[in-house]
């Protein structure tokens, strides 16, 4: 019967492996199409990567007595070593089953344990038995093979003593502790020895604390990080030492007999003595460097966390109002205090927020890979600015609108190999993910070199449903904007090969709910480009306070440059502003919001850099930075595209966030004296 982990820390450690493991999986599948005749010294790598996530998880499954998790792992080890000592090939039969047993281990991270899957595992772990990898020397005829590595140097050996010394008294609690010392065993570890600990003296003793520790050599191929993996589930409960030993030489000789690792005790009276002299905890002799070291922290407790902060960023900026009416000099200098703190409080918790965009490439090229399989098509995916860090939140939400979209471009974007050879393309098409970050957003770009948009097609759609009356005179973003209409995508009669009628319609729904925009772009026979513009985060921002009238707004001030005075020169509704030698346009907000009241004879522009275009935005008064918390806005400005959020001012007010591009694009209509089309 299969066994549930005790806690989230061995979930979450399978799932970073699994996903490890996948990626290795898919490396190896393209090795052959990619590199060719050197496909043999990529492969290598992929293949070591591979043994080691299995290996990793095999262990951390024995610890805590997931055993048909262990078995299974155990089984890919066994099918897999013969591949990684260059014994035997990587035949796609075998590559796919592995895939296979993959996917059935991450199904344990998301069910509950029951019979039937227990005994599914165990049908797998059988059927990786069966399946032999085939010797290089003795190939099955016209059995196609992903390229055998090259010949390498023997693998070096390394001999470790690793104590193992609980500092948990709950561990054995949650951890079955012969589990523990027969996974150590089935890893290589000899000469297992319990020695006490902390029992020197009986006035040292705390009976709470863990009183047996264990001893235990490595000889063979793992590394100092290899040995520390397999107790990378109890590390964060026990001291784990790592000796290097010398060639021949034993346990006793290397480490002297000697006080074990500290451990909490009673204080000791100063005339009672004190340890003896010369002696060293064990765990002192080799310790991993500080730096790198991560810890993980439950989501919810993360979320509270930020939302305290923005509470303390609101509670700040209300103190700075109240402390600059009083004018008291020692009040001014606390609250400027106070104010660099929280803003440091705020970059950290934001920081801990972030994760790059990186680790959700692994699961798109998986997506990739099974759809062209299941249309018959051929088709790379290629990822830039895995780098580009994002919410944790908001990337959640946005895996399930590029999950769409590429369904979207594998199954309507790209030709069919023979269709591409006829066009002549390349029979593999290219779909690329690019993601950069500027001026407070992040813009993912998602691109295939399929057969593009049918213009003709689209408009005749929009006239049969009533969308617009002359579709043929929109231009192309509008008219493609059509696609992400409820219901368009079901109405064009799209495959049922993959179920994803619905799928623009999901990207717009959750791109409105991030404040973000998605825009489509297409040449035909070139392809189609989506668009994913997004800010940088949903909590709390950087920004520059403007008053116009009796408004108040928010610019985001990553897009800010400068601010200079503007002196009125007539009634115009466009303004010109020479900035060295530069024509830069303005767009007064008094207009574009419909402001009452006369505008101040010196007005101020502040001078902003958005999507590459540089824009002045004329306000009656720049009142200061201010840390702003984003709090969504309601129903009633659902449909108001110029404003991305709003903020509680220092006196309990409100202060509208402003998204400048679409400000931009607000004030040139208003130039052009037409009304913005709703959005």
């Amino acid at each position: 019967m299969l066994h549930p982990p005790p806690d989230t820390a061995f979930r979450e450690e399978m799932a970073e492996q699994l996903e490890a493991a996948e990626n290795s999986l898919l490396a190896l599948e393209r090795c052959g199409l990619d590199h060719g005749r050197d496909a043999g010294r990529f492969c290598a790598g992929h293949v070591q990567e591979l043994f080691r996530a299995f290996h990793t998880i095999k262990g951390l499954a024995s610890m805590v007595g997931c055993k048909d998790v262990a078995t299974l792992t155990h089984a890919l080890e066994s099918v897999l070593e013969p591949v990684r000592r260059e014994t035997a090939a990587m035949t796609p039969e075998l590559l796919a089953l592995v895939l296979a047993a993959r996917d059935l281990l991450a199904v344990t991270l998301q069910e509950a344990p029951t019979p039937e899957l227990a005994e599914d595992m165990h049908d797998m772990a059988r059927a990786l038995e069966q399946l032999a990898p085939v010797p290089q020397s003795q190939p099955s005829p016209g059995t196609p093979q992903i390229p055998a590595m090259p010949t390498m140097p023997v693998m070096p050996r390394w001999r470790w003593q690793v104590c193992f010394a609980p500092t948990d008294p709950d561990l054995f609690t949650r951890v079955d502790v012969l589990e523990l010392l027969q996974s150590l065993q089935d890893a290589g570890a000899q000469h297992l020895t319990p020695r006490p600990q902390g029992m020197d003296r009986l006035e040292w003793v705390d009976p709470a604390a863990p009183l047996l520790a264990w001893e235990c050599e490595f000889d063979g191929p793992l590394d100092e990080n290899g040995v520390r993996d397999l107790f990378i589930f109890v590390e964060d409960a026990a001291t784990v030492t790592v000796r290097p030993l010398e060639a021949g030489s034993q346990a006793q000789d290397a480490t002297p007999p000697g006080p074990p690792p500290d451990l909490p005790h009673a204080p000791i009276a100063p005339d009672e003595g004190q340890p003896p002299a010369g002696s060293q905890p064990f765990h002192k002799a080799s310790t991993r460097p500080a730096t790198g070291t991560g810890l993980r922290v439950d989501a919810h407790r993360l979320e509270a966390m930020v939302g305290l902060v923005g509470e303390l960023v609101i509670a700040q900026s209300r103190l700075a109002t109240i402390s600059a009416s009083l004018g008291h000099a020692g009040l001014q200098r606390v609250t400027e205090e106070l104010e660099h703190l929280a803003a440091s409080l705020r970059d950290q918790a934001m920081a801990m927020r972030m994760a790059p965009l990186g680790g959700a490439f692994g699961r798109f090229r998986r997506m990739v890979r099974d759809a062209c399989q299941e249309l018959g098509k051929d088709a790379v995916l290629v990822a830039h600015g895995g780098e580009t860090a994002l919410d944790k939140a908001m990337l959640e939400q946005l895996a399930e609108p590029l999950l769409h979209l590429l369904r979207n471009a594998v199954a309507h974007g790209l030709e069919a190999p023979a269709e591409r050879r006829a066009a002549g393309k390349p029979s593999r098409g290219v779909i690329t993910l690019t993601a950069t970050q500027a001026a407070g957003t992040v813009t993912i770009a998602l691109a295939d070199d399929g057969r593009g948009l049918d213009r003709e097609a689209i408009a005749t759609r929009v006239q049969a449903l009533g969308l617009a009356r002359d579709p043929q005179a929109l231009p192309d973003e509008a008219l493609f904007d059509f696609l992400f209409h409820p219901g368009f995508m079901a109405a064009s009669g799209a495959s049922e090969a993959v179920p994803h009628d619905r799928g623009l319609e999901t990207v717009r729904r959750v791109m409105d709910a991030l404040r973000g925009q998605a825009t489509l772009a297409s040449r035909p026979g070139h392809g189609v480009t989506v668009q994913l513009r997004l800010p940088l985060t949903m909590a709390i921002i950087e920004g520059l306070q403007v008053r116009v009238g009796e408004e108040r707004f928010i610019i985001p001030l990553a897009v800010v440059e400068e601010c200079l005075e503007l002196c009125r020169q007539g009634h115009g509704r466009e303004q010109l502003l020479s900035l060295r030698g530069e024509i830069v346009p303005c767009v007064p907000l008094r207009g574009v919001f419909g402001v009452e009241g006369q505008a101040p004879g010196i007005e101020h522009v502040v001078v902003t850099l958005a999507g590459g275009q540089r824009t002045g935005l004329v306000v009656d008064e720049v009142l200061g930075q201010q840390q702003a918390v984003v709090k969504p806005l309601g129903v009633l400005f659902r449909h108001c595209a110029e404003f991305s959020g709003a903020a509680v001012q220092g006196d309990g007010g409100m202060a509208l966030i402003l998204d400048v591009p679409q400000v931009v694009q607000a004030g040139q209509h208003l130039w052009a004296g037409t009304a913005p089309s709703p959005s």
